[in-house]
């Protein structure tokens, strides 16, 4: 920490790391944070603008798990950093408040819903579209009814216009939080409204088929109230025009729990506006978020049509965040300004395999003592890694008037357990290891040299996964020595997931 310069424009990329390693662990030192935060305070105008933003997400990240932990001294520092984001979040309009909107959704304060339910009526479009990102990384458990209130009103318009990705994220709030019949009632009527905003309404309508998939109440409301009127119940209504997808696929079931892909892709005027592609573990307790890559645009609608259903005056930009572990980092953006963009275009800066973003860091670290009923005491040990890597290509062609993406989410993960107990005359442990390396990849092939056609495929590659088993006892003071293993293996098969009907249609007629 002594050695840590946040001024040297050199050390940016060592310092990002260092920061992402403390708001990824899970105990942090809160003399370390007191200290990261009293020089973060003093010299935040000199920090490099990554740099400066890496450092108040982190300190918004350790502040959250401060809160959570036992003794007045972390809960001091988390109050102060607390009170320092409210307070530059109330100072700052426009683009210099995205930050501290990121941060709050790091500190996940329910203390802080009053300011961004201010920020949502009062402030611009696009802080209405981070704040609702924020509000939804809380959790269901701080939803509350004044938040649903506000999340109808955006959804529907009622008090004034909102951005489509503010209207999307609001509409996953009211449907997520266990609706009332009067509420999913007012949601269904909508897709059978005069809204010209169609992919709202196909995104609205793939959610609700999504949720209802592992909610058997929630589809038996869903189709009473469809079949109870002839409005809703037709073609029309139940097929709106639009390319928007809300996926989740299983891709692992255990006794212990089970994982999952949910792939949300917002689409405006044939461009992706707002992707997410979420990693989650399902068990009983709860559901934990592993990783979650997200994807935004804006100003790109021009390059696909000519008449989109909203003015869109924003600059030209592109870029990816990434949130690990319910940590956000700071978004990598790719381009700002049509001047970036035909830069990159005519050098062909992405034309080879990109790294966008490496890690290693930790995934489990926990160690518990239980005492039974017969006085030994046994030792619950869990530890483990995950490595990252983040890459993407593409090529654009403007001579055939084509271009190819790839992103590609790669990991290595490797689990590390045990459980002993250690007497005076006799050692016994059990341990075990568990390693795989998922992948994912998103592929994008457009061809706009006539009717534009866009193709996106979602897809999973073949995973070993290796289950090792060990089971080592020794008697003190003899030559008694026994070691069992076990070694499993067993591969998840690669898929391909159909996002929409018409997304099949467009990728059988790019490939006949």
């Amino acid at each position: 920490m002594t050695k840590l310069d946040l001024k040297n424009e050199d050390q940016i990329d060592l310092c990002e790391r260092y920061l992402w390693s403390l708001a990824l662990g899970a105990y942090p030192n809160s003399e370390v944070v007191k200290k990261l935060f009293s020089t973060y305070k003093k010299s935040s105008h000199e920090i490099p603008a990554k740099l400066n933003e890496t450092t108040l997400l982190s300190l918004a990240s350790m502040s959250y798990k401060l809160r959570q932990t036992i003794g007045s001294v972390g809960k001091e520092v988390s109050q102060k950093i607390k009170r320092y984001i409210l307070e530059k979040l109330r100072e700052y309009k426009g683009e210099t408040s995205f930050p501290y909107l990121r941060a709050i959704k790091n500190l996940k304060s329910q203390t802080t819903i009053p300011d961004l339910l201010k920020k949502i009526k009062e402030g611009t479009l696009k802080e209405g579209v981070f704040t609702w990102k924020a509000l939804k990384a809380f959790g269901k458990d701080n939803w509350t009814t004044e938040v649903k209130s506000v999340a109808r009103k955006s959804f529907l318009q009622l008090d004034r216009k909102y951005d489509t990705s503010s209207r999307t994220i609001a509409s996953e709030i009211l449907l997520q939080s266990n609706p009332d019949d009067k509420t999913l009632n007012e949601m269904i009527y909508y897709l059978a409204s005069n809204d010209t905003a169609t992919e709202v309404k196909q995104y609205v309508l793939q959610t609700i088929r999504m949720l209802a998939e592992d909610d058997p109440q929630l589809e038996e409301s869903v189709l009473r109230i469809i079949k109870s009127d002839k409005r809703l119940n037709n073609y029309s209504v139940l097929n709106p025009r639009g390319l928007s997808t809300a996926i989740r696929r299983h891709f692992t079931k255990s006794h212990s729990g089970s994982g999952s892909l949910v792939s949300l892709q917002e689409i405006s005027s044939s461009v992706v506006k707002r992707g997410v592609v979420d990693i989650l573990w399902s068990k009983k307790e709860g559901i934990s978020e592993l990783v979650s890559l997200g994807i935004f645009t804006s100003g790109l609608t021009s390059f696909m049509s000519s008449e989109t259903e909203e003015t869109d005056e924003e600059p030209m930009s592109a870029g990816i965040e990434l949130t690990v572990l319910g940590n956000q980092l700071r978004p990598f953006v790719f381009f700002n300004g049509q001047g970036e963009l035909m830069g990159h275009v005519w050098s062909g800066t992405a034309s080879d395999r990109t790294t966008a973003n490496q890690a290693l860091t930790m995934l489990q670290d926990h160690l518990e003592l239980l005492r039974l009923g017969s006085g030994f005491i046994v030792e619950l040990e869990l530890k483990g890694a995950v490595s990252l890597d983040l890459a993407g290509k593409i090529e654009i062609s403007l001579w055939g008037r084509t271009a190819d993406s790839v992103v590609e989410k790669c990991a290595g993960i490797f689990l590390s357990g045990s459980m002993k107990v250690d007497t005076s005359f006799v050692r016994s442990q059990i341990e075990f290891t568990v390693t795989m390396e998922p992948q994912l990849k998103l592929e994008s092939d457009l061809d706009f040299s006539s009717n534009m056609k866009c193709c996106l495929k979602f897809s999973q590659v073949d995973v070993l996964l290796k289950h090792n088993i060990y089971k080592i006892e020794r008697i003190v003071g003899s030559k008694h020595k026994l070691r069992i293993a076990k070694y499993k293996r067993s591969t998840i098969p690669g898929v391909t997931y159909s996002l929409n009907r018409k997304n099949n249609r467009m990728c059988s007629s790019n490939y006949q």
